[in-house]
């Protein structure tokens, strides 16, 4: 299992860990995923996009949105369940998720492209047919994306 340290995502959580900080300590421990779930509300002309994803990994919920000051993901830590956005709806039977659902967080990465930063989750380790899902701000909201399989 691969848990490398990257740069943090500007504009990311407060709370003591930074950008994929948290997703890397969920890929460390080989957390599955048990829900996905994401604001009903869709950012302002984006039809596949969310203003808030929320993740919940047998060790905890982590909360992924655009940052507030700048063009980046913020990811945050939910310790309780008083926490959680308003008005969430279940994604688990959505693109890509419904794919993923129950499958161990493997890898985590940051990409870049154009001066955009996204996250790379990678679901099952790679000699187990893993599926990798970007997530990339767009228009002010978060977009989900399964990528193709490299082989």
């Amino acid at each position: 299992m691969e848990t490398r340290r990257r740069d943090p995502i500007p504009g990311s959580s407060q709370r003591g860990f930074v950008g994929v900080e948290i997703f890397e300590r969920v890929a460390s421990t080989g957390g599955k995923i048990l829900k996905v779930e994401r604001t009903e509300r869709e950012p302002a002309g984006v039809s596949d996009a969310s203003e808030i994803l929320v993740f919940t990994f047998e060790i905890g919920r982590i909360a992924v949105r655009s940052g507030a000051r700048d063009r980046s993901l913020a990811v945050d830590l939910i310790a309780s369940r008083e926490e959680l956005p308003s008005g969430l709806v279940s994604a688990n039977e959505e693109e890509p998720w419904w794919r993923v659902l129950g499958a161990p967080l493997s890898q985590v990465s940051l990409r870049e492209s154009d001066g955009e930063r996204s996250i790379r989750l990678q679901f099952r380790p790679d000699e187990q047919h893993p599926r990798r899902v970007l997530l990339s701000l767009e228009e002010g909201g978060v977009r989900a994306t399964l990528e193709a399989d490299e082989s």
